[in-house]
């Protein structure tokens, strides 16, 4: 598994960062997507108004 942060760095779980300083997920709802090398997607979490139930 992989943890990926917007902003943060966690070198002990091996966690991926963007590095970006500024918000990026929408308060009211959001989802992140993950691709493969082929544009396929892999894995998604959406929460709020993008949860999927």
């Amino acid at each position: 598994s992989i943890r990926v942060y917007t902003n943060e760095v966690h070198p002990e779980t091996g966690g991926f960062s963007f590095g970006i300083g500024r918000a990026i997920w929408n308060n009211q709802g959001d989802e992140g997507q993950l691709f493969d090398q082929d544009g396929n997607v892999v894995s998604s979490y959406g929460y709020g108004s993008k949860s999927r139930l």
